[in-house]
């Protein structure tokens, strides 16, 4: 994703994407602003590369993104499932309600 658009720039539209959608996203950008860096980081960007870029600046940026990616799955998915076995546990413990 540019920084630079002509309707929407690429921050902003990262930060409407991971609204709906869980996505590794990679910045390629001329600009190396510490302020857009830091906006950058915010929105959850996995690789932020500045220009010129080469074939293999991008091919390295993918294959960590997904990697990174693929490892934040992993754990959001371990967490849910202990999260779901945590809360099974704590609601047959309480025992049937007496009245």
């Amino acid at each position: 994703m540019d920084i630079n658009m002509p309707i929407i720039n690429g921050i902003d539209a990262l930060r409407q994407i991971n609204e709906k959608l869980s996505i590794p996203s990679i910045i390629v950008s001329g600009y190396h602003d510490q302020k857009l860096v830091k906006k950058a980081n915010e929105v959850g960007v996995y690789a932020y590369l500045i220009k010129p870029i080469s074939k293999q600046d991008i091919k390295v940026a993918i294959q960590t993104s997904n990697s990174r990616f693929l490892d934040y799955k992993n754990i959001r998915t371990t967490a849910d499932k202990k999260r779901k076995k945590s809360m099974k546990t704590v609601s047959t413990s309480r025992g049937p309600k007496e009245f």
